[in-house]
């Protein structure tokens, strides 16, 4: 007499998963953005107080040191003239960008690996994302 079967949906469970080499690299995605935008937080911060050694802080703190940088020609031209709260924007951005990544390559993988369901689901995942970053995130500003 066999052990009887655990209830489910009878569906084979090698179905609906990826190879595990691929959840490595979507992981390593999470991993490499995030060692990004920690290096860029730390050397802007690093220059931020360099910078404002022997200052007040009045003089170098304002209620969102960031906002100057976030239209896009200042970000730019603080960028190249080695602005510390540009580099601190510019690691945000790269924290920001990094579950989007991971989800781009999540739908990617899904879509190349057969899983048509998976890959419509991240796709709307992706799409919800771009949709609170891109159109309500500027309306909350």
């Amino acid at each position: 007499m066999s052990a009887p079967e655990p209830p489910g949906n009878g569906a084979d469970p090698s179905l609906g998963r990826l190879p595990p080499p691929v959840y490595e690299r979507m992981a390593l995605v999470l991993l490499f953005g995030l060692l990004v935008a920690l290096g860029l937080f730390a050397g802007g911060l690093i220059a931020l107080l360099e910078r404002a050694s022997g200052t007040s802080a009045g003089g170098w703190v304002s209620p969102n040191p960031l906002d100057r940088d976030l239209v896009l020609t200042r970000f730019v031209h603080g960028l190249a003239q080695g602005s510390p709260t540009a580099y601190l924007t510019l690691g945000a951005y790269a924290l920001i960008a990094t579950p989007v990544l991971r989800v781009v390559a999540g739908t990617a993988a899904f879509y190349a690996h057969d899983e048509r369901r998976m890959a419509a689901l991240a796709a709307v995942v992706l799409v919800m994302l771009l949709v609170g970053l891109l159109v309500l995130g500027p309306l909350v500003r």
